[in-house]
């Protein structure tokens, strides 16, 4: 999995509070450093299977962050249609994959 993490939420809407929280955290206390010092996230979030084997991940609901851009958040539209209102209300001005840029 490399320098990654994957996370396991109970709904699509907590998985979207918590990368909306941890890219405004992180773009809040990295605004003063120099571009090259700062910590770039990309988070995917996607509602799949995931396959544990053989100490490896893989499936539908992995390398979704692949997709989006640095220091933004990319989500599946299913994981849109399932937050509902919830989605508009954390993420104003989404666009259709990378949802915003938090730089």
């Amino acid at each position: 999995m490399g320098d990654g993490l994957l996370a396991e939420f109970a709904s699509v809407v907590d998985a979207l509070r918590c990368a909306v929280a941890v890219q405004r955290e992180l773009t809040g206390r990295s605004a003063d450093l120099d571009l090259e010092k700062r910590i770039a996230l990309r988070i995917g979030i996607n509602i799949g299977d995931v396959v544990v084997e053989a100490g490896d991940i893989y499936g539908d609901g992995v390398n979704v962050e692949a997709l989006a851009e640095p220091d933004s958040i990319c989500v599946y539209g299913r994981v849109q249609k399932d937050a509902r209102g919830i989605f508009a209300r954390l993420v104003p001005n989404a666009r259709r994959c990378v949802v915003q840029a938090f730089v």
